[in-house]
């Protein structure tokens, strides 16, 4: 029985012995964290080269991401939509045969008409905006989010008009 007790407190002490020598490289918590940039975002970054389609249409999804946020913390959500909507709509007046750009000029059209609904608005105008600017995308460029984002903007439609007691 003594033995048993010895060999069971070894194997114990052996194993305790091998982790501390080789346990994870495990960093203990830091209390205070540690800033990746020197400022946080603003509303309003660097200007964009007045004639880049692509810089446009990074803008406008710049401002229509951080619409999104503001509106999931209580923030002021149009002048941030109308900035992504001017940046989207410049882009696709550079180079209409991008299809960033009325992707982009859609979303925007479809984010609003979310704001507007939850708001208690009537959205239609918007998501008509939206479902125009996503079927000016060349059919051989129509990829999964092109779909994924068309069937939102109709799903929103049809949750409208089952709201105000119309046909969906």
């Amino acid at each position: 029985l003594i033995l048993v007790i010895l060999l069971l407190f070894l194997i114990c002490l052996g194993g305790g012995l091998l982790y501390y020598y080789f346990r994870p490289s495990i960093q203990p918590p830091v209390s205070t964290p540690t800033p990746l940039v020197s400022s946080p975002p603003s509303a309003s970054p660097a200007p964009v080269a007045p004639d880049d389609a692509e810089a446009h249409e990074l803008e406008a999804g710049f401002h229509r991401r951080l619409a999104e946020h503001h509106a999931r913390h209580g923030g002021e959500v149009e002048p941030l939509l109308d900035k992504a909507l001017k940046s989207s709509q410049r882009a696709v007046e550079l180079a209409p045969e991008r299809p960033r750009g009325w992707h982009e000029l859609a979303l925007g059209h479809w984010q609003r008409a979310r704001f507007r609904q939850e708001k208690g608005l009537d959205p239609r105008e918007s998501l008509r905006e939206a479902a125009a600017a996503f079927e000016r995308i060349a059919p051989e460029s129509r990829d999964y989010d092109f779909h994924a984002d068309l069937w939102q903007v109709f799903r929103v439609w049809a949750d409208h008009e089952e709201g105000a007691g119309g046909e969906s």
